[in-house]
């Protein structure tokens, strides 16, 4: 919760618990206290130490939501920027993009998003919600984060991700650029997809 450049507060969400839920009440907290952006983020993250100014100076140049390069948890680690062009698939290094573009996805996760009050103002609520495949509660249709984003740009603001660093997942690895194309290269020796 950004109120001026002097003024940064954090909102904690705990473990457990449904993400959708709890990133609500974290948004409608941050709004109630003025903040003028929110900044969520994920806590299995490692965020560039200037990754705030980077955020900043997109939303400077127009963006009304800006992201951080973040990258799907597990296989294909894909980046997590759903295609303009085609929101079922996420765009792809060397063919969707270069790394450093700055990128204008249709949908993105929010593990790093800065996201101007005035979106939400504008979005109705739930801002965030889980989607599943109808009649099986057990597979994900569209995450809280993509269902936010998704309404956001069709709502018309506009989305903009800075690929010219990533913000690493962490778990037993790191997961970013590097296990990506490792993946891929796999992929392609064993001939699999």
């Amino acid at each position: 919760c950004v109120t001026r450049p002097s003024q940064i507060e954090y909102l904690a969400v705990n473990k457990g618990g449904d993400l959708a839920v709890k990133r609500e009440t974290q948004v409608q907290t941050a709004l109630d206290a003025g903040c003028s952006h929110i900044w969520l983020i994920d806590g299995d993250m490692i965020y560039p130490s200037d990754i705030l100014i980077r955020l900043f100076r997109l939303l400077k140049q127009g963006a009304d939501l800006a992201g951080g390069l973040c990258y799907r948890g597990f296989p294909p680690y894909e980046p997590i920027a759903k295609n303009p062009k085609n929101p079922l698939q996420n765009m792809l290094p060397f063919i969707d993009f270069e790394f450093g573009d700055i990128i204008k996805p249709k949908a993105t996760g929010a593990a790093c998003l800065l996201v101007k009050r005035e979106v939400f103002e504008s979005v109705s609520r739930p801002w965030f919600k889980t989607l599943y495949i109808p009649g099986n509660p057990s597979i994900l249709k569209q995450s809280e984060d993509i269902y936010f984003t998704n309404r956001a740009t069709t709502a018309g603001f506009k989305l903009w991700i800075d690929t010219a660093i990533d913000v690493d997942h962490v778990r037993e690895i790191g997961i970013n650029r590097d296990l990506y194309f490792v993946h891929q290269l796999f992929i392609r020796l064993m001939g699999t997809n």
